[in-house]
Parts: structure tokens; C-alpha cells; sequence
């Protein structure tokens, strides 16, 4: 029988869990080294001794000389990083002689013996989480490690998505029987982690589903940064010629006072959860004088870290905006990491999205462990549709710090592909190369090098020679996979993948991008009863005139892309379907044409209610790309939406309503369309008016 296990490895601490198979729920594993499950994330390197001792161990034994906090330090590149993270790593290689990779695997290597033993036998596979934000550098070395220690690693998964799949399988806080929009909030001890994430329950023998919407982590922001804040007001004013003195003997010395202050500032903010004042004393070593410095009171911390939780607040709100998700849409907010026990932070959330719908587990700690295993049981693991993470964009060829998004964040990993049209521009050559990148920024140097796809022909082409390149993601969205034809011919090209450093200086052969002009087109299509059950049977008819449209674009030379929505009333807590973004005049038609239909109700259609679950799909639109939005239905709107109308106004779609307008004329449909500088069409005489309208506007040809 197979034996799967998740693992969490984190900046401070370690824990490993399995589902129980009788009871169906996740449980930690005891370890050996751990302290109630949790293994601190510490090493150390004895002289004399074959193995390094970990956890609780190499805690107790020598902390100011044990390795902590490593996980941050993993991808980083000493020879060209720049960074905090990356100095810490040169400066562990130098004085210490022992590379990150190394201690990371060391630490797997521990976690894998214990947990063999505690099981009795390996397990035969695993699933490892990493920080939301991780870079593909990072989500490569952690994976790398895991399995240079023996693991059998089946994927990684993003810590937050990992916590929010653990609250429905460990707790009954939640109605795990309809859906949820919810909101992971997650303080580590490295990291601040964000998702949004859509919950679909189990209403048959399927698993249940979690789709990721969104997310976000930034390494400034955990749990360490707090204890730093306590150090830097509460303990380095009365200290200052301590470490001085230390600095002045070696840099050694200086650090290791450094990492124990840390540990009581930590100590103090652990206090501080329970408490309103805590003590502060430090020491240098276990028969050294005692420090006992002034106590922190609450209200300073509070004070201390308040521009750093506003600054996570800030940042989720931003994600939230990016894909339309409003306050009240969110029906749980998830709190886990061990930073979330600090009442200020539980507070500004409770206040930002109101207290009943803010949850903490009692161990907020094991909380992403818990989840992993959970994904890791082949008998238990939900259905985790994740997203990708950072956009994927290729380098401007002759232009060494210019890049062009291909694939945008918050894509789903299943349909981050595209096909992209390339000419070769030297004569008699037999290779080219493209570097990609993934990054928001659209400066080559801002964004993290990815890989160079390297295209070779068996034989020299002319310059001019058109290429289709088709470039999809691969499994965790830190990876490309990619091949090449010629696009008259349809023969192949060699394709290989290369990962080396991103300089600006690299060269990326002989080779133009395709510059046609972009449109992407969403059409939002009620496809209730009324629409297919009439005297005008209306599906038929907008296949048929869409079909048309994207014929007239394709013609004029437009790279057109298309997102299909359809909607009517709710089938497990949701309205609507979404098609994400595609290529091509003939996926519309075939989308068009196999339009799953809603049973109609006696209420009007909620179309503002199915564009807002769309907002996630459209907000995947290319950056470089003018964005329409197409609306049909045959019954007016429920309710007006402002923010709907900003967010399409904010992100540039022009919105064309087709709708009854002779008996039912509707305000809020034409509030729309003049707000986006669209146009508001009646659905009974204008559909192929409408249709043709559009396409006008996209070629800047009239219509014969």
C-alpha cells in the first residue's frame, strides 16, 4: 500500500504528517528531535562528528553556533544574487565552508531518517510545501535537496493553498458543504503567504475541489521580521557595547550574540500573545552574566509592527482588486503561521473583513503540514487547480533589458501555453535562441531569468522564415516546455532547454518577435432556459455571427484571443463557466457551439453577479492587448455594480451589451457600456449588427 506523507519545511521550524487511514484526518508525526511534533529548523556542525545534529538537539546542544533560518538562502546564485538572502549565503559559505544546498539536504536527510523510523518503513512518496512567492531558483533547489536526501517527491505546493485545504479536513469551524471564497492569511516564520482560493464541496463520489484565484508572499514580512523589530527597539539601545566588544573580536562573535538576542526577542513576542508586558533578558552563553533589560509592553509591539502588517494589508487588498473579489464575496478567513498569534494582526483582519468570518486552528503552526498530507493521500487528496505565479515573459530580441509577457499571473497552470509566431532574420543560419523570465515588470533585469530555449533547423533557413514556438508550463509553474516548426512547411525544429544566469549581456541569436496587433475577447453569454427555449432559438445564431466576427479579425491580421463565459442561475454555489483565454477563430466556434446550459428560474439573470465570478478568468488578459467584453443575455440586469464598472475601466475592456432594449430598456446595461466606452445593443434586431459593430472597431475596416 502506498505510503505518502506531506512535508513542511519552513525557515523555523519542521514537521512532517500522513492522513490516518481509519480516522480519514491528517496527524503529525512524532519525530525524533521534534518537540510535539515540530522540529526546529537548526543544525549543527560538530567538530569530529560524521552527523550533523538537528532540531531539538542541535538546539539545546550549541544554538550560537547552530545553522538556523536556511530556507530563505535555498536558489540563491552566490556568484551573481544581489540581496540580504544572498549575502547571508556567501557569508555561511565563507566562514563556515558549507553551501545551502548542502545544509538543506542534511535536513531532509534527518527528516526522511525520523520519519522512516517512526513509520517503520520509507515513505513511497511525499509532497514538500514552499512559500507562495517562491522563486523558480528556490522551488528547484528545495526540490532538488528533498530528493538528494532520498525523498520521493511527487510536487511542491504553495504553503497558504497546503493550510487552506488542511482547516476543511481538521476542523468543523467551516460548512464544508457549500462553497466558499475564501482568504489565506499566513504569517511563517520566514515568510508572509497570501491565497485566495474557491472551494468546491464533494456532492458526489468526486474529491472536493480548491481552485487558486490568487497568490502572494513577500520574505520582509514574517514572523523573523517581528522578532528583528523587537531586537532593534527593546534590546540593541542597552546592548550597543556589547555587541560592539563582539564585533570588534570577530565577526563570529557578533552574530552569534546577534541570533541570540533574536531568540529572546522571539521569546518576549511569544509572551506578548498571552500577556501584556514580557520580560527581556539575554544572554551570551549558558554560564555567562544574564542580561535583564527593561520589559516590552504590548502596546509598544503593537506600535513597532504596525507598518508591517498594514503593508500585508495593503497587498492583499491589491490581489483582491486584481481578480474583482470585494469584502463581502469572502465568506472565511483563514489564519495560520505562528505570527498570526499576535492579537494586533488577528485584529486589523477581524476589523478589515469582519470577525465572523476570520478562523484560526488551535495549532496554527501545523497547519501547512497538515494540508500537505492531505494532497500527498491518493485516497483523500482533493483537486487543486493552481495558478501560475508570476507572468512568463521572453526577452525582446536586440533589446537586452526589454521583455514581452506571454503568459499572464493568475493563469491556471492547466492553460498556461501559447503559441507565438517568431522569423528568423539572418540568412543561411541554423539556430536561434529565446531567453524567458518570470516577473511583473516588463525590465528584463527586474524579473528572474527562467531558461533559453535554443531552436536548431538540419539545414540553414532564408531570413524572414516564419517559426511557431509553442511554450507551456510544466507541473509546479517553475519550469517551460517548448517546441518549434516551421510554420509554412509544418517540419520541426530541434528545441533545447538551457538554464544559466540571465545577464543582460547574453545574446539571443538572429531572431524577430511576431508584432502583430493583440485583441482579446471575452464573451459573457446567458445560456438559461429562456435563451434556447424560444420561438428564436438565440445560441445557434451568436455561434454563427461569432464564428463570423473572429473570421473578419483573423483576415485583417489580428492576433486574436477568446474567453467564453456562460451563466444562469446557480449549480453549486455558482452562475457561471468559465473558458479561459484561447487562440483562434476556431476555438471560439467550438466553444460557442458546445455551450453548457443553465435551467432557467423565475428571477432574473444575475448577469452582474456571473461577470463578477468572471473576473478572475478575464484579469488573465495579455498586458499588450486591447480587451473587449460582450455580454448577451435576454433579461435585464438584477442590480448595478460600480465596482464591477471600475475594474473593467482599471484593466481597459470596453464592454458591448446585447440585451432587450424596446420593453425592457435597462439602465444599468446602458450605465455599463457608456461607462467603457462601449455600446448597449438591442438583443431582438441588432445581434449581427452588434457582432459586426466589434469588428469594425477591432480591424478599422467598415463592413460591406
Amino acid at each position: 500500500m502506498p505510503l505518502s506523507v506531506g512535508v513542511d519545511f519552513g525557515t523555523t521550524k519542521c514537521a512532517v504528517a500522513r492522513v490516518n487511514r481509519r480516522t480519514g484526518r491528517p496527524e503529525i508525526l512524532d519525530l525524533e528531535g521534534s518537540d510535539d511534533g515540530i522540529v526546529p529548523t537548526v543544525i549543527l556542525y560538530e567538530d569530529g562528528s560524521a552527523d550533523p545534529l538537528v532540531g531539538v538537539r542541535a538546539e539545546r546542544s550549541n544554538l550560537a553556533k547552530a545553522i538556523e533560518s536556511v530556507k530563505p538562502l535555498l536558489g540563491c546564485d552566490l556568484a551573481t544574487t544581489e540581496g540580504e538572502n544572498a549575502e547571508k549565503a556567501r557569508r555561511l559559505f565563507t566562514e563556515r565552508g558549507i553551501a545551502v544546498h548542502q545544509i538543506a539536504t542534511d535536513i531532509f536527510r534527518f527528516l526522511l531518517r525520523a520519519t522512516s523510523e517512526e513509520l517503520g518503513e520509507p515513505p513511497t512518496s511525499a509532497i514538500i510545501t514552499v512559500p507562495a512567492y517562491a522563486t523558480p531558483a528556490a522551488r528547484r533547489a528545495t526540490r532538488e535537496a528533498a530528493e538528494q536526501a532520498g525523498w520521493p517527491v511527487s510536487y511542491l505546493i504553495a504553503e497558504p493553498v497546503s493550510a487552506g485545504i488542511a482547516y476543511f479536513r481538521t476542523t468543523n469551524d467551516i460548512d464544508a458543504s457549500r462553497p466558499h471564497r475564501m482568504v489565506v492569511y499566513d504569517i511563517g516564520g520566514g515568510t508572509f503567504d497570501f491565497a485566495a482560493l474557491y472551494y468546491k464541496p464533494n456532492k458526489s463520489e468526486g474529491p472536493m475541489e480548491f481552485r487558486v484565484y490568487a497568490k502572494y508572499g513577500d520574505s520582509s514580512l514574517g514572523g523573523n521580521r517581528l522578532d528583528e523589530l523587537i531586537f532593534l527597539n527593546a534590546m540593541k539601545p542597552h546592548l550597543e557595547d556589547l555587541l560592539k566588544e563582539a564585533k570588534a573580536r570577530s565577526e563570529s562573535d557578533y552574530l552569534d550574540y546577534w541570533k541570540l538576542a533574536l531568540r529572546a526577542a522571539r521569546e518576549a513576542k511569544h509572551l506578548l500573545s498571552e500577556a501584556e508586558e514580557a520580560p527581556l533578558r539575554f544572554a551570551t552563553g549558558r554560564h555567562e552574566k544574564i542580561w535583564t533589560l527593561p520589559p516590552v509592553k504590548r502596546s509598544q509591539f503593537h506600535q513597532w509592527i504596525e507598518p508591517q502588517v498594514a503593508a500585508t494589508m495593503e497587498r492583499v487588498d491589491m490581489e483582491l482588486a486584481r481578480i474583482g473579489w470585494r469584502s463581502e464575496d469572502i465568506t472565511a478567513v483563514i489564519l495560520v503561521g505562528g505570527g498570526n498569534r499576535v492579537p494586533y494582526i488577528r485584529d486589523r483582519i477581524e476589523r478589515r473583513f469582519g470577525k465572523g468570518k476570520v478562523f484560526a486552528a488551535s495549532r496554527l503552526d501545523l497547519m501547512v503540514a497538515l494540508g500537505s498530507a492531505v494532497v500527498a493521500d491518493q485516497q483523500w487528496a482533493p483537486n487543486v487547480i493552481e495558478v501560475l505565479a508570476r507572468t512568463l515573459s521572453v526577452r525582446v530580441p536586440g533589446k537586452a533589458n526589454e521583455c514581452r509577457p506571454l503568459l499572464k499571473r493568475g493563469l491556471a497552470l492547466e492553460d498556461a501555453k501559447r503559441t507565438l509566431t517568431c522569423y528568423w532574420q539572418s540568412d543561411n543560419a541554423s539556430s536561434i535562441s529565446l531567453d524567458f523570465c518570470l516577473g511583473e515588470s516588463s525590465r528584463w533585469g527586474d524579473n528572474e531569468f527562467l531558461g533559453r530555449a535554443a531552436l536548431t533547423s538540419s539545414e540553414p533557413l532564408k531570413r524572414g522564415t516564419p517559426i511557431q514556438l509553442s511554450i507551456r508550463m510544466l507541473g509546479d509553474g517553475d519550469s517551460i516546455e517548448a517546441t518549434a516548426r516551421l510554420q509554412e512547411s509544418g517540419r520541426p525544429l530541434d528545441v533545447t532547454l538551457e538554464r544559466q544566469t540571465g545577464d543582460a549581456s547574453l545574446s539571443t541569436g538572429s531572431v524577430a518577435l511576431d508584432h502583430r496587433p493583440s485583441v482579446d475577447i471575452a464573451l459573457l453569454i446567458d445560456t438559461s432556459g429562456s435563451m434556447h427555449h424560444r420561438r428564436r432559438p438565440l445560441l445557434p445564431e451568436i455561434a454563427a455571427v461569432g464564428e463570423e466576427m473572429a473570421s473578419t479579425i483573423a483576415e485583417a491580421g489580428i492576433d486574436a484571443w477568446y474567453a467564453v463565459v456562460s451563466y444562469g442561475d446557480s449549480t453549486n454555489g455558482s452562475c457561471a463557466q468559465c473558458l479561459p483565454f484561447a487562440p483562434g477563430g476556431d476555438v471560439l466556434g467550438k466553444r460557442l457551439r458546445g455551450l453548457p446550459l443553465f435551467l432557467g428560474g423565475p428571477e432574473k439573470e444575475p448577469s452582474f453577479r456571473a461577470l463578477r465570478e468572471s473576473l478572475p478568468a478575464l484579469s488573465t488578459a495579455r498586458v499588450e492587448s486591447s480587451k473587449w467584453l460582450l455580454l448577451i443575455t435576454d433579461a435585464p440586469a438584477r442590480d448595478w455594480d460600480e465596482e464591477i464598472a471600475q475594474w473593467l475601466q482599471t484593466n481597459g475592456f470596453r464592454s458591448v451589451i446585447i440585451a432587450p432594449q424596446q420593453s425592457a430598456y435597462d439602465l444599468s446595461f446602458d450605465k455599463l457600456a457608456v461607462t467603457t466606452d462601449g455600446k448597449y445593443f438591442d438583443l431582438s434586431s441588432e445581434l449581427q449588427r452588434a457582432f459586426s459593430w466589434v469588428a469594425e472597431k477591432i480591424t478599422g475596416r467598415q463592413s460591406p
